[in-house]
């Protein structure tokens, strides 16, 4: 829709053509949740992605930024994840910055006190303390520093018993996207510099495949990678 095109000219030049894809699709996923099993490609469920490539300097970050500036503005929640060449990021420090974004996104709203606001974070944070138990949500609160300004008890009421101890955080990421995009909020993730990828990587792959397995909440989700050829 043109009132929610990136306004070029004003800070955003170039790359216009994969806006508007990036756009379209989020447009797509927007109706298509609206109108279930209607016969529209999506209707099955499945998270979107799409990839731009590009030389450096070519405007691959810009237009991410100006996407997702956009899409704030309508009520989407926004992760995002940069990779530098040659650095790793075994410590976990990337992920925690990138899902505690969406965390504090619902912190902001939540403060800014409208009741429909205010209750469906109510809702997240219920879901997400009847889904983790006590050990791994206290653990979830120090890799996520503002889950705890979100959550009304940090008192988790699920199991750990059968869940491994190396896919305890797997586990607790895809629990909290679940429970933001299963009330019907949007998501997008964005991964910036691909071509300098660790096992990071995976990781998230990991979370992401995991609320695919869901109907009609990876629907809301929509991956943006990009990458230099």
């Amino acid at each position: 829709r043109e009132q929610r095109a990136p306004a070029f000219g004003k800070g955003c030049f170039g790359r216009r053509d994969e806006v508007k894809v990036v756009m379209e699709t989020a447009d797509r996923m927007e109706r298509s949740d609206k109108n279930l099993g209607g016969g529209d490609s999506m209707s099955a469920g499945g998270i979107q992605a799409v990839f731009v490539s590009g030389i450096a300097g070519s405007g691959k970050s810009h237009l991410a930024r100006a996407v997702a500036e956009t899409l704030r503005g309508c009520g989407w929640i926004v992760a995002e994840a940069k990779f530098e060449r040659g650095k790793s990021y075994a410590s976990g420090g990337l992920v925690s910055s990138m899902f505690d974004g969406v965390v504090a996104h619902l912190v902001r709203i939540k403060e800014g006190g409208k009741p429909a606001d205010v209750e469906y974070c109510r809702r997240v944070s219920k879901s997400i303390r009847g889904s983790i138990g006590r050990e791994s949500l206290s653990w979830l609160v120090g890799f996520l520093p503002s889950l705890s300004s979100l959550l009304d008890a940090v008192t988790g009421e699920g199991q750990d018993g059968d869940i491994p101890l190396g896919y305890r955080l797997v586990h607790c990421l895809s629990v909290i996207l679940k429970a933001v995009l299963e009330r019907g909020r949007f998501i997008m993730i964005v991964a910036d510099d691909l071509q300098w990828a660790d096992e990071t990587l995976i990781l998230i792959r990991e979370v992401l495949l995991n609320i695919a397995d869901f109907e009609h909440v990876g629907r809301r989700c929509l991956f943006v990678g990009m990458f230099r050829p």
